[in-house]
């Protein structure tokens, strides 16, 4: 029986998200934005470097040369996009990649 509830409650709490697409007043979004002769913006991001190596003889030894360890970092930038014609864009997207390797 307690299965049974937990199923159904599952069910029912997955399912509300389902409405969520029909709203009463839905976000439009803007249609002749896109049109304007020049566009800007801007880009945050996350970044992991690291580096695998897979050894085909390995002859059991565990101490490997080469170990390298990951790291992670961030990026920022500006985006700025000049519209020629419908069909052409020429973007240009500046940024910063910070990154320490050791």
């Amino acid at each position: 029986m307690k299965r049974f509830f937990f199923l159904l409650g599952g069910i029912l709490f997955l399912s509300l998200p389902a409405n969520a697409q029909f709203n009463a007043n839905p976000i439009i979004n803007l249609e002749n934005k896109d049109k304007n002769l020049l566009n800007y913006g801007y880009f945050l991001g996350f970044n992991q470097y690291g580096f695998k190596f897979s050894y085909e003889n390995d002859l059991g030894d565990q101490n490997t040369d080469i170990q390298v360890l990951e790291s992670i970092g961030f990026n920022v930038g500006l985006i700025g996009e000049m519209r020629f014609n419908e069909f052409l864009d020429l973007r240009i997207e500046p940024g910063l990649y910070y990154n320490a390797r050791t």
